[in-house]
C-alpha cells in the first residue's frame, strides 16, 4: 500500500445517481468535448436545493436523498458548515464529502462545487488548494482526474523547490475524531487517536482517513496496527514517512601539492604551534599536477507523504581557476604546472599561481617598502611604518612591528606581531603567526595564533588561539564562522567583544556586490545594443575593422570579467553566510566575566566566570 496514489480509483455512484438526468449530462459533456481549456466556457448546473429542514432526516429521505448523502449533510451540520453549499441532490455523497472537506478547511470550494466535476476531479482541486497551489489553472471540466493529478504534482514540485517548509497542516476527522497532522516539509504525517470505543477505530478506518487526506506514501502500517491493538489514545503516532531529497555536492578543487599551510590543518586547539619550523616554500616542476577538479554531484529526488516526487538541488559547478604559470587539462580536469616555481592556491579567490619567490635576506626597515608580483620571503624582521605587498604569499621569519602587510594569498609571521595599535595586516587567504598583540588583522580565511592581546580582528572564516594557555584578551573579534580558544577574557576586566556570524552584515555586503553586478549588467546590455547597431550600420563583414566597434568589444570583455568577479564574490559571500548560520564560540578552559558575545545578532554579556569550558551558540546567547 505504501508509495501508491490511490486517489484515482473508479467511483461507485451510489444513492443519488438516479436523481441525475444522465442523458442531459452526457449531452453537455459532449458539447464541451471538442473545446480546448483555453477560453472555453465552463457549463454550469443550476443548483436545485430543496427548501427543507436539514436537521430532519425523514424530510431528507422524502426529498429522495440517499442514506450516505444524508450522513454527509448531518456531518456538515455538526461541523457548523453551510450545508446548502453541497446539499444539491445532483451531488453524490462522495462529491458532497469533497465539498464538505473543503468548507471545513476554509478553502475556496467555488472552484469545484459543480456537479459536472467527478469526486476524483474535486479531490485533485481540493488537494491543490490545501497546498496553496494555483488550482484554478487546472480546474477545467475538460481535464480528467488523471490530467489534474499530473498538473497538480508538477505545480507542487515547482513550489516545493522554492519553499519546502510551508505544507504543514492539521485536520480532525469528523466521524472518528482522529487528528491528522502533516509536517511542514510534507515528509511525515502523524495521527492522534481519541478515546473512543475500540470498535469505532480500526486499522482500515485509519488508513482510509489518511487516503482521504492525501497521505498515501510511506505508510507505517505496522505502527498504525500496533496503535490500534494497544489502544494508544491521546498519543501522536507517526503514520507515514516520506523520502527526503538530498542536495548534490558542489564542485570542489583538491590541491595536489604540499603547502606550508597544510601543516596547520590537524593541529588541536590545545597544541601550541612552533612557527619557526614551518617550511612555507615548496617548489614544483613543469608538468606536475597542482590541483584536481571534482565535478558537482547530482541531487537525489525525494517523495512526500502525498506521493509526489520532489527534487533536491543539484550541486553547482565552480568556475575555472584563474592565474598564471599553469595549464589546464579539461579531459582529466587537472591543473598542471607550466614552469618551475612556487605554487599558491587560494580557494576563496578561485586563483592558482606559480610564483617566483623574492627573498629579503635581512630586515625590512623603518618606512621601507617592498612590493613583488609573487611570493615574498623575509628572513628578518619588519619594522614600524614599513609596507610589504605581494600577489603571492608573505612569509616573515622574524617579528613584525606596526607595519602594513598586504597579500592576495596567505601570510605567516613566525616571530609574532606587536602592532602598537597601528598598521594593518591583510590576507586574501589565511593569516597565521606566533602571537598577535595590539594588531589590526584582516583575512578572508582563518586567523590563527598562539594568543591574541587587544587585537582588532575581522575574518570571513574562523579565529583560533592555539596552546594550553592560548588566550584571547581584550579587543574586538569579528568572525563569520567561529572562535575557539582555551581561555577568553582577563582578570582586569579589559573589554573583550566577539561578533560571530554577523548575518546582517553579510547580507549588506552581498547586496552591495549585487548592486555593482547589476550596474555592470546594465552597461553590458547597453554595449550589446550598441554593438548590434554598429553591425547593422557597418555590415557584419566590415564592422571588425572599425575602431569604435573594436573598442566596444574590448569594453564588453572588460565588463564580462568584472561580472565574473562580482558573481564569484557573491558565491563566496553566500558560502560564508551558510557557515555563519552555524556560528559558535568554543572555550576549552576559562571564560572570564564581562566578555560580550554577539552571535547571529543576539547579545549576551557573561555575568560570572566559567572555569570548565563552554560552547556558545545563538541559542545560548538568547538565554535558552
Amino acid at each position: 500500500m505504501a508509495g501508491q496514489d490511490r486517489s484515482q480509483k473508479p467511483e461507485k455512484m451510489q444513492n443519488s445517481i438516479e436523481s441525475i438526468d444522465v442523458d442531459a449530462l452526457l449531452d453537455k459533456i459532449n458539447g464541451i468535448a471538442s473545446l480546448t481549456d483555453e477560453g472555453a466556457p465552463e457549463p454550469e448546473v443550476e443548483a436545485e436545493v430543496p427548501e427543507i429542514d436539514y436537521s430532519d432526516a425523514k424530510a431528507m429521505e422524502e426529498a429522495d436523498y440517499g442514506e450516505a448523502q444524508i450522513a454527509e449533510i448531518q456531518m456538515g451540520r455538526g461541523q457548523g458548515l453551510d450545508v446548502r453549499r453541497f446539499a444539491n441532490p445532483a451531488y453524490n455523497w462522495m462529491q458532497m464529502r469533497e465539498i464538505r472537506f473543503g468548507l471545513a478547511e476554509g478553502l475556496d470550494v467555488s472552484l469545484y462545487d459543480n456537479p459536472l466535476f467527478s469526486a476524483s476531479q474535486m479531490r485533485e482541486i481540493r488537494f491543490g488548494l490545501e497546498n496553496g497551489l494555483d488550482a484554478a489553472s487546472y480546474a477545467k471540466l475538460i481535464l480528467s482526474a488523471t490530467d489534474m493529478y499530473q498538473s497538480r504534482t508538477k505545480l507542487f514540485a515547482e513550489a516545493y523547490k522554492a519553499d519546502p517548509k510551508k505544507y504543514g497542516r492539521s485536520v480532525t476527522d469528523d466521524s472518528t475524531g482522529i487528528q491528522v497532522r502533516v509536517s511542514d516539509d510534507c515528509m511525515s504525517a502523524y495521527i492522534t487517536i481519541p478515546k473512543r470505543p475500540l470498535s469505532e477505530i480500526t486499522e482500515a478506518k485509519i488508513l482510509g482517513i489518511l487516503e482521504e487526506r492525501n497521505i498515501v506514501y510511506g505508510l507505517q502500517e505496522d505502527a498504525v496496527r500496533e496503535a490500534v491493538r494497544q489502544n494508544l489514545t491521546g498519543t501522536e503516532i507517526c503514520a507515514a514517512l516520506g523520502k527526503k531529497p538530498s542536495n548534490g555536492r558542489d564542485g570542489w578543487y583538491e590541491p595536489k601539492f604540499e603547502s606550508g599551510m597544510d601543516q596547520f590543518q590537524f593541529v588541536q586547539p590545545n597544541e601550541e604551534i612552533d612557527y619557526t619550523n614551518v617550511n612555507m616554500v615548496e617548489s614544483v616542476m613543469p608538468g606536475q599536477v597542482l590541483v584536481k577538479y571534482h565535478r558537482a554531484e547530482s541531487d537525489v529526488f525525494g517523495v512526500t507523504v502525498s506521493g509526489i516526487t520532489v527534487d533536491g538541488t543539484a550541486g553547482k559547478e565552480l568556475p575555472e581557476l584563474r592565474g598564471v604559470g599553469f595549464t589546464y587539462n579539461p579531459e582529466k580536469q587537472v591543473y598542471l604546472a607550466a614552469e618551475k616555481g612556487y605554487p599558491a592556491y587560494n580557494e576563496m579567490n578561485g586563483t592558482l599561481n606559480i610564483w617566483n619567490v623574492y627573498s629579503v635576506r635581512g630586515d625590512v626597515t623603518y618606512y621601507q617598502s617592498v612590493e613583488y608580483e609573487g611570493t615574498i620571503h623575509i628572513f628578518g624582521n619588519v619594522g614600524s611604518m614599513a609596507t610589504v605587498r605581494a600577489s603571492g604569499n608573505i612569509i616573515v621569519e622574524g617579528f613584525v612591528e606596526s607595519a602594513s602587510l598586504f597579500s592576495e594569498h596567505d601570510i605567516v609571521i613566525k616571530g609574532g606581531v606587536n602592532g602598537g595599535g597601528h598598521g594593518l595586516i591583510s590576507a586574501g587567504g589565511n593569516l597565521r603567526g606566533k602571537f598577535f598583540e595590539n594588531a589590526n588583522l584582516r583575512a578572508r580565511g582563518a586567523v590563527e595564533g598562539n594568543y591574541f592581546l587587544n587585537c582588532d580582528v575581522v575574518t570571513d572564516d574562523r579565529v583560533t588561539a592555539h596552546g594550553r594557555k592560548a588566550r584571547i584578551m581584550g579587543g574586538h573579534v569579528t568572525a563569520a564562522a567561529s572562535v575557539e580558544a582555551v581561555m577568553i577574557g582577563n582578570y582586569m576586566g579589559v573589554r573583550t567583544v566577539f561578533n560571530v556570524g554577523d548575518i546582517a552584515g553579510l547580507d549588506s555586503r552581498i547586496q552591495e556586490v549585487q548592486k555593482a553586478a547589476d550596474a555592470v549588467s546594465d552597461q553590458l546590455s547597453q554595449l550589446q545594443a550598441g554593438k548590434e547597431q554598429l553591425e547593422t550600420l557597418l555590415g557584419a563583414g566590415s564592422a571588425s575593422s572599425n575602431a569604435l566597434y573594436v573598442r566596444t568589444l574590448l569594453a564588453m570583455g572588460s565588463l564580462e570579467r568584472q561580472m565574473e568577479d562580482h558573481n564569484r564574490e557573491i558565491d563566496r559571500l553566500n558560502a560564508v553566510r551558510r557557515k555563519a548560520l552555524k556560528a559558535y564560540v568554543k572555550i576549552h578552559g576559562e571564560l572570564q566575566e564581562g566578555v560580550l558575545f554577539i552571535i547571529n545578532g543576539n547579545k549576551k554579556t557573561i555575568g560570572q566566570t566559567i572555569t570548565n569550558g563552554i560552547t556558545l551558540t545563538r541559542e545560548h546567547v538568547r538565554g535558552r
